[in-house]
Order: structure tokens, then C-alpha cells, then sequence
């Protein structure tokens, strides 16, 4: 049970630190702070067994913030041990508007990071994912349209991971979104780390391969089903894709590039 002067304290810090928290909380909003915490700035949660969302928006009637996380630009969420997703957020109140680093390390029942799908994560700088064995898929198309000062990206053992942008059916809102954004996916992207990732088999769909235009540092360890860099099976099949004439014809220039291993 948190008291009503914490939970008041909790929805004005700028600055939290939550290790060994217990209470029967299984999210951080709206289970301890419905107001939303939109003055935070950095959050670390760390060794909390009891966590399994970080913001859930399920239940509308618990919620007293339509803008929640907006000011947050730090997240660090270590050793949660029965974490399953990130953000839960089926009726759009959470922002993310502001959120520079993310990292999530050692939460091994983690299967999906769910950004919110009106987040935009304009100001997402680094993004690093480690240890993390159930998670499957990293992004959806619409959310990597926003990421556009993303600089660093590092994923490790991560085993069971397939994808990390999303594979999305022909004609959905998602795939005709992302072939028609592919040239402003990743401007920014400097280094790119990937290791352990055994399930992994591809890394980028092909078609967005022109746009990492700043890519300094590609490195790829320890991917024992991995066949490509860019482009997916499907992708290498003309048969399927034959009338995706963008796809068909790639030019990529690694002007940056300094390290390939």
C-alpha cells in the first residue's frame, strides 16, 4: 500500500528510483500514480518481481491523465522478472514525446515492448535491449517512421527474436504506410550492434536500406539463422513481390561507414 503523501510525492517527482518494490502493484500507472507522473523526467525500476506492465490503460476509469510519461526522457527498466510488456495502451494516453534513452535489460518473461501506436519518438536517441529472451519483435513499421534522431541501436541475446521491425500483411494500414516512408526510415542511425540473437533472420526489410544514410558501425555477432541484412525471404521471393518496383532495384550508399563486422 502506498500512502496518499507518496503517491502525491510519486505524481511530482522528476526523478524516481523504484529497487525491490513490492505491494501487489503490477504497473506503475495507474496502480501507484493514476495522475500520470507528467513531471518525471527519469524513471528507474530495478529488481521489482511484481511488475508486469509499466503503463496499462485497460481499465479508462482508473486513469486521471489523458498525456501520461509526456515529460519523461529516461526509462531504465533492469531485472523485472516478470515484466510482459512495456506499455499496455489500448486507449492512447500515454506520450512518449520526450523519451531520449530507453533500456531494458535481464526481463526475461518480456514478450512485447508494445510502444503506443500514436506515440512518436521523435526524440529517441538510444535504444538498448539486452537479455530479453521471450521478446519476438522490436517495432512496428509506424513506429520506426518516428524515430528520426534514433543514433544507436544495440539488441543482445535476445534469443527468440524474429523480427525487429514488424513483418505486416500487403494492404494493411501499416504496409502501405511503410513503403511509402521508406527513404525517412532511420536518418539519423549511427551504430547498429546486434549479438545473440539466435532466432534472428533478417535485420532490416530491404526497403529500407537507402535510408540509413548516417550509419557508422554495423555489427552483427552470434546470429546463427541469420541469412540477410536487408530484405526478408519473402522479400527475395520476385514471384511474391514482383510488382513492388521501388523494392526491386535498392541503391545503398554506406558513405559513414567504419566499422563492418
Amino acid at each position: 500500500f502506498i500512502s496518499l503523501p507518496i503517491k502525491d510525492f510519486f505524481q511530482k517527482a522528476e526523478y524516481l528510483h523504484l529497487e525491490n518494490l513490492e505491494g501487489g502493484y503490477e504497473n506503475v500507472i495507474p496502480s501507484m500514480v493514476p495522475q500520470g507522473m507528467n513531471h518525471l523526467i527519469f524513471l528507474i525500476l530495478h529488481d521489482c518481481p511484481e511488475i508486469k506492465c509499466v503503463f496499462d490503460s485497460t481499465n479508462v476509469d482508473l486513469l486521471q491523465t489523458e498525456d501520461a510519461f509526456s515529460s519523461l526522457v529516461i526509462l531504465s527498466l533492469l531485472e523485472l522478472d516478470n515484466l510482459e510488456e512495456v506499455f499496455h495502451d489500448p486507449s492512447s494516453r500515454c506520450s512518449l514525446k520526450s523519451l531520449e534513452k530507453l533500456t531494458i535489460e535481464s526481463c526475461r518473461q518480456l514478450y512485447n515492448i508494445s510502444f503506443p501506436k500514436n506515440s512518436k519518438l521523435c526524440h529517441l536517441k538510444f535504444l538498448t535491449i539486452e537479455n530479453c529472451p521471450m521478446l519476438t519483435c522490436i517495432f512496428k513499421p509506424s513506429i520506426v517512421q518516428t524515430l528520426e534522431l534514433l543514433e544507436v541501436l544495440k539488441i543482445s541475446d535476445c534469443y527468440e527474436l524474429k523480427q525487429i521491425i514488424e513483418e505486416v500483411e500487403e494492404g494493411s494500414v501499416d504496409y502501405v504506410s511503410s513503403q511509402s516512408h521508406t527513404s525517412l526510415m532511420l536518418p539519423k542511425l549511427r551504430k547498429l550492434t546486434i549479438s545473440g540473437c539466435q532466432g534472428l533472420e533478417y535485420i532490416f526489410p530491404m526497403c529500407y536500406a537507402h535510408g540509413l544514410a548516417s550509419l557508422e558501425k554495423l555489427s552483427i555477432k552470434v546470429c546463427g539463422k541469420l541469412k540477410y541484412v536487408f530484405g526478408s525471404e519473402k522479400e527475395y521471393d520476385l514471384t511474391v513481390y514482383q510488382h513492388q518496383s521501388n523494392c526491386q532495384t535498392i541503391h545503398i550508399n554506406f558513405l559513414n561507414l567504419e566499422t563492418l563486422h
